[in-house]
């Protein structure tokens, strides 16, 4: 029972997936705010993230204890069940990271590019990709059937199979990543000198070329209407562009939110990723168990933590707040009371610091 830390782990990993995971998909599906083009890719993410929990752990803590024995093909799709979701989740986020680029660099034709039709179909290709690449050892990339007919995974999956999967699934979708990500700050910085919010003009009394007001006899009532006529464009445009400064800056947090969402993903698969690339490419080197197992586990926390990196978003933390007040209605009500009875209580006393200091004022 040398497993029995990695295996208390790994379960503790799966039950806390299928909770966030799962709360985020409701949440998802209770507020119509959240059905957007990018929270499509993220529903992708929480789908392959719930599906870690509840089947892509069991089948990791089984295959590790070397079972199922004597199925084969049972024990090959076991241990890639893991690695198409990880593709999945990787192209999702590519997706996503498109998306973004798009609603930063031609913020005005958004909506006739990404449409929900297409952010489907790219969707289900992505997960169609992560297939293909995530069972190839199903259809004969594989070391073969073991004699003992153990399920252990050096034991049947070819390592230079690991290498070809780091490389389509991590490392060149990553590099892809970055790349937009430069792409979007970039726009980002020509976009923000672009629409500038200005102030609003104030809609004071038209002058003449002599300086006298409206009320002069100077001015004609046809230059009155036209110098009304000029402030109330220019009040319009401004309010036009405060209101798109208001809408990019929303954009540029979905951004931020995506960028943050990535960059944990990263740091979560590249130490497994790398682990099997080193196992590959110099297979005298020998890496410890514990370490193997340690990457492992890391990979499989970024499904536990990605619920917490939506909360970063406005409308999902909301959400939360929402879903946790229908959860637990009697600790939200008994929060109200005490807020409500300490707000009470300052009236009191601020009450009865005034009626104080009336009665001094009448006995003077």
């Amino acid at each position: 029972m040398e497993n029995v830390a990695y295996i208390t782990c790994e379960i503790f990993i799966a039950v806390f997936s299928v909770i966030g995971n799962g709360l985020v998909l409701y949440i998802y599906t209770s507020n119509t705010r959240l059905h957007t083009v990018t929270n499509y890719f993220i529903v992708s993410l929480a789908i392959a993230d719930l599906l870690v929990g509840l089947l892509g752990v069991p089948f990791a803590i089984l295959t590790s204890e070397s079972l199922p024995h004597g199925s084969f093909y049972g024990c090959l799709i076991m241990l890639n069940f893991l690695l198409w979701l990880c593709g999945a989740s990787t192209f999702s986020l590519v997706g996503v990271s498109l998306d973004r680029y798009i609603a930063i660099s031609y913020p005005l034709r958004y909506n006739v590019f990404v449409t929900p039709i297409r952010a489907v179909v790219v969707i289900i290709l992505c997960w169609i990709m992560a297939a293909i690449v995530g069972f190839l050892p199903v259809v004969g990339w594989n070391k073969g059937e073991p004699d003992n007919g153990q399920c252990f995974f050096v034991h049947i999956i070819h390592m230079h199979y690991m290498l070809f999967n780091a490389v389509m699934v991590i490392y060149i979708p990553l590099v892809v990543m970055l790349v937009i990500y430069a792409f979007i700050f970039r726009a980002v910085r020509k976009q923000m000198r672009r629409i500038e919010p200005v102030t609003l003009p104030s809609l004071s009394k038209p002058t003449t070329s002599s300086g006298a007001t409206s009320n002069g006899t100077a001015a004609s009532d046809d230059t009155k209407n036209r110098a009304s006529e000029r402030e109330a464009e220019a009040a319009d445009t401004a309010r036009r562009r405060q209101k798109r400064f208001q809408a990019y800056k929303k954009d540029l947090q979905a951004v931020k939110s995506v960028a943050v969402i990535v960059l944990v993903f990263m740091i979560c698969w590249l130490p497994l990723s790398l682990s099997n690339s080193v196992g590959a490419l110099f297979p005298s080197v020998m890496q410890p168990y514990k370490f193997i197992q340690t990457c492992i586990i890391l990979s499989h926390m970024n499904s536990v933590i990605n619920p917490f990196l939506y909360a970063y978003g406005k409308e999902f933390r909301m959400g939360y707040k929402r879903a946790f007040a229908k959860m637990f209605p009697c600790m939200c009500a008994l929060k109200a009371h005490d807020s409500a009875t300490g707000t009470k209580a300052v009236v009191n006393a601020v009450s009865g610091v005034a009626n104080g200091l009336n009665f001094s004022t009448n006995d003077s």
